[in-house]
């Protein structure tokens, strides 16, 4: 019946993500849209040298990633779509 926005900061992602979630994303870095399906506090980024990160579904199928999805660091340039994210109302 709708869509809202989130607020733009990862703890409003994270509770939006708990109660309504999963949530549509788009990263203007990117030129790409997801659903972000949740996060993981302790997973590790070794080439970014930092912990943390989305759990994202990709639209390009299940050849992407793990069976379509991938994770994203917090601090990834990527990570612009919490300005662009929404849950939808059905």
């Amino acid at each position: 019946t709708g869509f809202h926005k989130v607020a733009a900061d990862a703890g409003s992602v994270k509770r939006a993500l708990l109660c309504h979630g999963p949530l549509v994303a788009g990263s203007a870095t990117q030129v790409h849209d997801f659903l972000i399906v949740g996060w993981n506090d302790t997973m590790t980024f070794p080439d970014w040298n930092t912990t943390g990160g989305w759990i994202r579904k990709n639209s390009w199928g299940i050849g992407y990633g793990t069976k379509g999805y991938g994770n994203l660091p917090y601090d990834h340039p990527f990570t612009d779509f919490v300005n662009e994210t929404y849950w939808v109302e059905v």
